[in-house]
């Protein structure tokens, strides 16, 4: 996961917010989905901008 990503969502958590809406590709979404349900694979090749 790329640092400007986890500044968004550090930030975005300490301002109370639950939820995180992206406009991403269907695959990559349920692959990150995935990750947050279960912890399983690497999210920061589904976020990786240059893919």
């Amino acid at each position: 996961m790329s640092k400007q990503w986890i500044r968004v969502i550090l930030a975005a958590s300490k301002l109370g917010f639950t939820n995180l809406v992206m406009d991403e590709d269907w695959d990559r979404v349920k692959k990150l989905d995935q990750y947050v349900q279960t912890g399983d694979g690497n999210p920061g090749q589904h976020l990786n901008p240059e893919d």
